[in-house]
């Protein structure tokens, strides 16, 4: 199909796709985690630690808020570009499409999913979010019809919970996490090479973009990989 796809891995886990696309007006990037709705039990320095169901979710909309409590949707905004995020079974992605400032978006892409922070007052501002988009959902009946169906198949599993956890769960898991933490460490815990990737799609100049990424990943993300989640969910 004359694609051409560039790929690396970098020594921190990071795994690289740039496609480029002469004829794509539009640039989209996309960074996907290996941690999702079934991603309950997780190990924490070698012991197996469970925590409530909707955790991969609430930390996904935690992630679009930075240590000032600003909206990282705004900043993607005044960018000229769009963004957004999900949460499947078995991932976490977060997104943003542009047609212009390509560097200038995948800087503040790897900015948001690098780091996230926790205070009393924003966990509860996110727990009554999440509530009403469970209550919002509990009144679809295609919904309910899917997630009714997975319990029967599945039951006493994780398959079997609604990915967003429910009322009670939601952001459980974060209760006492204060302060900032390495999102990209939480994202896959005790995992020796974490499965993270990282796609850019659309028109931009490959050697550009990769200096760019390293440049970004080296100098200002690099050194947010640390241990300090392992203080709040040991």
């Amino acid at each position: 199909m004359g694609e051409r796809v560039c790929f690396t891995k970098l020594s921190n886990g990071l795994t690289v796709h740039l496609i480029p696309k002469e004829d794509y007006y539009e640039t989209y990037g996309i960074i996907t985690a290996k941690f999702g709705s079934v991603d309950t039990r997780i190990l924490v320095n070698g012991v197996e630690k469970q925590y409530p169901a909707g955790i991969a979710h609430f930390l996904e909309h935690k992630l679009f808020e930075d240590e000032k409590g600003q909206d990282f949707l705004k900043r993607f905004v005044q960018l000229g570009s769009e963004s957004n995020a999900f949460t499947s079974f078995t991932k976490t992605s977060y997104l943003f499409s542009t047609t212009s400032k390509v560097t200038e978006n995948i800087q503040l892409l790897l900015e948001m999913v690098s780091k996230a922070s926790f205070t009393e007052k924003t966990i509860s501002k996110e727990r009554e979010i999440i509530q009403q988009e469970i209550g919002m959902y509990q009144d679809s009946p295609d919904y309910q019809l899917f997630f009714g169906a997975l319990e029967q198949l599945y039951p006493a599993t994780s398959l079997a919970d609604d990915i967003a956890g429910t009322k009670e769960s939601a952001g459980f898991g974060f209760i006492g996490m204060i302060g900032p933490i390495s999102a990209f460490k939480f994202l896959h815990v005790d995992s020796a090479v974490m499965s993270i990737i990282l796609i850019i799609i659309g028109f931009f100049v490959v050697p550009l973009v990769t200096a760019f990424i390293l440049d970004v990943i080296l100098r200002r993300v690099l050194k947010l990989f640390t241990n300090d989640i392992y203080k709040f969910m040991g």
